[in-house]
């Protein structure tokens, strides 16, 4: 909750004096102010899921009307970063690649009269669900990238101590893995919105993993270190399922929102 809430200030502070109508999520910042702020990436991830969901939750008439009052120069998307990973490497590679994407469906979406002769809300209706559905999967690369990092911490900590890495074992779990299950959890409730909920069902395993095998069985057998031990072998061993089968899902998700744009464009166009 203090995360959180550190994350609503910074935001507040930064779009405190705007008058624009888009939803206020992870702005671009400086790197240095980023990297002196207080908090890891995995952190900063995870206290943004509230707001992301929220911003998900924005149903296709509010989506309309904020469209009607922007324009390029105060774009939504292109004004958000990457929440996981230090800047320029590799490991924001699928956040850039997702956030790219949907600049491009927000640039279709508020250009569309200079290439197609229909009004523009029937085209931003047809857009809004792949809106949507990046919003959710952007919660679902913070919660995978937060579970592998903490089962990477966690591995270098037991290769080399925690004198070595500045990390315990219990620490790790107790600020990226315990956040991460109980993340997933709550977004499964019905008063999220269906993209939210589809991705929560993709990562329903890990709560087994966390909540059963580590803390049920492995935590009261063995203690930290075998708590610790559990979690990182088994997200070794089944690296194909998140590697493979979740982008599957999560593209078959996506496939999912563009015919379902169909229906909402009929919708406008017919002005029901």
């Amino acid at each position: 909750m203090t995360v959180y809430c550190t994350e609503c200030d910074r935001q507040v502070r930064i779009y405190g004096g705007s008058s624009s109508q888009n939803p206020v999520i992870t702005p671009k910042e400086n790197v240095e102010d980023r990297n002196s702020g207080s908090g890891n990436t995995a952190h900063r991830g995870i206290s943004a899921i509230p707001l992301l969901c929220a911003a998900a939750a924005e149903s296709r008439v509010a989506y309309l009307r904020r469209l009607n009052r922007s324009d390029m120069t105060n774009a939504w998307w292109s004004r958000q970063e990457a929440l996981c990973g230090s800047p320029g490497t590799i490991a924001t590679l699928p956040e850039s690649l997702l956030l790219a994407f949907a600049s491009l469906i927000e640039y279709l979406s508020m250009s569309s009269k200079e290439y197609i002769s229909l009004p523009d809300t029937v085209v931003q209706s047809f857009l809004w669900p792949l809106h949507n559905i990046s919003l959710g999967l952007w919660v679902l690369v913070i919660l995978i990238y937060t579970a592998f990092g903490g089962a990477l911490h966690m591995s270098t900590t037991i290769l080399w101590g925690s004198r070595r890495t500045g990390l315990t074992l219990s620490k790790i779990w107790d600020d990226e893995i315990t956040p991460t299950f109980q993340t997933i959890k709550d977004l499964s409730q019905s008063q999220h919105p269906i993209g939210i909920r589809l991705m929560s069902l993709m990562l329903w395993p890990y709560t087994l993993l966390a909540e059963v095998l580590c803390l049920g069985m492995a935590e009261p057998l063995g203690g930290t270190f075998v708590n610790a031990l559990v979690y990182t072998g088994v997200m070794l061993l089944t690296w194909w399922y998140w590697i493979f089968t979740v982008p599957g899902f999560a593209f078959f998700a996506t496939a999912g929102a563009f015919w379902s744009g169909f229906c909402f464009a009929a919708i406008e166009l017919a002005g029901i």
